[in-house]
C-alpha cells in the first residue's frame, strides 16, 4: 500500500488494476481495514476494473487524528482521497458492514459520483444492540473497560469473521499490529461513542426516494446483521438485487468469496 498526506492525516491506501479500467472504491467495516477485501481485489482486476481500497482514520496502518470519528470525518476522508488521485470520474462503491452503511451515506451525499452501490451486510443500527455502549461512554471507566473488555471480544469476534480462510494466521497477525497502532484505543472508542453505527433508516428510504437500487449481499447466520434489518432495506430500497448465502455469518467477503465475487461481477457487468 502506499500513503498519502489528507487534511486529517496519512492515508494508506491501494490502486490497483488497468489505468482505463472502470473505477470501484472499496470501504472496509469497523474492525478489519482495508485487507478484508483481499478475496475481491484480485477477481476485480482481473475483469477489468481499476480498484481503490484504504485504510480509514483509525484503522489499518492510516493515521488517528485527534478529530469525532463519525460520518462527517469518514465522508471527507473518502473525498479528500478521491480528490488528492484526481478521480473525478463516476465510479462504483462497495462497502461491508459499516462500510455498507458508509457507502449509502456517501452515496447518499454525492449521487452524482456513484454509478452503481453494493452493501454487503451493511449496518442498519448497530448501536442500538450493544450493551456496552454505556460503560465505553463513562468519562474515566470507558477508556479502561473498552481495553479490559471489549478489545479481547474484538479479537475473537475477528478471529470468526477469517474462520476457515487459508491465511487466518497471518490475518490474525495483521489484526493484533492494527490494535497496536498509535492511537487506535482513542479513535476507537470515539468511533464507538458518535454516530457512526447509529441509525441509518432515514438514509436508505432517502435512497429509495430517490429511485436508487443496489446488490444487497447478506449471510444468513450473520450474528451481527440481523435479517429484519436486510428486509427493512430492501423495502426501503425497491428494485434492490439481493443475494443471501446459506450458512455463513458476517464475514461474507472472506468466508465465501467465490459467490461474493461472481454476483458483485454480474451485478456490474449488468
Amino acid at each position: 500500500m502506499q500513503q498519502i498526506r489528507l487534511t486529517r492525516g496519512l492515508t494508506y491506501y491501494e490502486l490497483t488494476g488497468p489505468e482505463n479500467g472502470p473505477l470501484i472504491v472499496l470501504l472496509h467495516g469497523s474492525t478489519i481495514p482495508a485487507w478484508v477485501w483481499d478475496c475481491q481485489v484480485p477477481a476485480l482486476v482481473a475483469a477489468g476494473y481499476r480498484v481503490l481500497r484504504y485504510d480509514q482514520y483509525g484503522k489499518g496502518r492510516s493515521q488517528s487524528p485527534r478529530a469525532i470519528y463519525n460520518r462527517t470525518l469518514y465522508i471527507q476522508q473518502l473525498h479528500d482521497l478521491l480528490n488528492a488521485l484526481n478521480l473525478t470520474e463516476p465510479f462504483h462503491l462497495a462497502g461491508f458492514s459499516f462500510g455498507g452503511a458508509f457507502a449509502a451515506q456517501f452515496c447518499l451525499q454525492y449521487p452524482e459520483r456513484v454509478r452503481k452501490l453494493i452493501l454487503i451486510a451493511p449496518v442498519l443500527n448497530m448501536a442500538s444492540r450493544n450493551k456496552l455502549l454505556k460503560y465505553i461512554r463513562m468519562p474515566i471507566v470507558g477508556p479502561l473497560f473498552l481495553g479490559k473488555v471489549v478489545l479481547p471480544r474484538l479479537t475473537d469476534r475477528a478471529a470468526g469473521l477469517w474462520a476457515g480462510s487459508p491465511q487466518s494466521e497471518a490475518y490474525r497477525q495483521q489484526f493484533q499490529s492494527h490494535l497496536q497502532t498509535e492511537g487506535f484505543l482513542r479513535a476507537f472508542r470515539s468511533f464507538l461513542t458518535n454516530n457512526a453505527l447509529t441509525d441509518y433508516s432515514e438514509t436508505y428510504k432517502a435512497l429509495g426516494l430517490e429511485g436508487k437500487t443496489a446488490l444487497l449481499i447478506w449471510g444468513n447466520k450473520d450474528q451481527d446483521i440481523p435479517g429484519e434489518d436486510m428486509a427493512r432495506i430492501r423495502q426501503w430500497m425497491l428494485g434492490t438485487d439481493y443475494l443471501e448465502i446459506d450458512g455463513i455469518g458476517h464475514g461474507t467477503v472472506l468466508q465465501s468469496p467465490t459467490l461474493v465475487n461472481d454476483k458483485m461481477l454480474a451485478y456490474l457487468a449488468s
